[in-house]
């Protein structure tokens, strides 16, 4: 029977994203703050007995204006995947600073070899970002879903570029994108505290719906769990 085993080393912070970086060492980010940290096997891959390190913050962006806890750049949850060269995409925020509310509209990359942030440019049009859900692509390109719309956007690490992506039906705030064998994106739509769910084909990035599981209406919760 599986079963979960605690770190000899536990974080000295609050740890809430956690990614699993190309090298096999784990980026892990501190709750509501700037700061990114490191986790490293031991020689022999133990997990359990691995060490932890800090690794550069989030720069300040002076595109994040103060109301919203501006420049610095210090979300809760925000949208995040590991690319195909091994860099590492952030983008958004939700409740900077632990501004209620202050949903951000910034993008950036992080090179884990040079231990460096470079900021990026959003996808035109967009006005925020917040928790936006990702999914990397087979053929490399991110899938990213607007929190408050139906627009989705593809970003290419190659040319930096963004392009706009297909519409779903309804927006994609409190969902995650999940890459299946076949390259369609699965994923559940939750806003209106509504259930069904949808793909998206990659190859032309249109999102379809291909099966409805039943509505079900749900009292809305006193905050909506992450």
């Amino acid at each position: 029977m599986a079963s979960w085993v605690p770190l000899n080393t536990q974080p000295s912070f609050a740890a809430d994203t956690m990614l699993l970086l190309t090298d096999g060492t784990v980026m892990v980010h501190e709750l509501n703050t700037s700061h990114w940290h490191r986790l490293t096997p031991d020689s022999s891959g133990n997990y359990v007995n691995g060490s932890w390190s800090t690794l550069a913050s989030l720069p300040d962006n002076n595109g994040i204006p103060t109301s919203k806890g501006g420049p610095t750049n210090a979300p809760l949850y925000f949208a995040s995947a590991v690319l195909g060269d091994g860099t590492v995409f952030v983008a958004g925020g939700e409740n900077n600073t632990g501004k209620q509310g202050a949903d951000i509209l910034a993008a950036q990359i992080y090179d884990p070899l040079s231990d460096i942030w470079t900021a990026i440019a959003t996808p035109p049009g967009w006005t925020g970002i917040g928790d936006a859900p990702t999914c990397v692509l087979p053929d490399g390109r991110l899938l990213i879903g607007s929190f408050d719309s139906n627009a989705t956007a593809l970003f290419d690490p190659k040319t930096q570029i963004w392009q706009a992506g297909g519409t779903k039906g309804d927006s994609c705030s409190e969902e995650t994108f999940t890459l299946m064998p076949n390259g369609n994106v699965l994923t559940v739509e939750c806003s209106m505290f509504l259930t069904q769910s949808s793909t998206s084909r990659a190859a032309t990035v249109g999102l379809a719906r291909a099966a409805r599981l039943p509505r079900c209406r749900k009292r809305a919760p006193a905050s909506s769990p992450k």
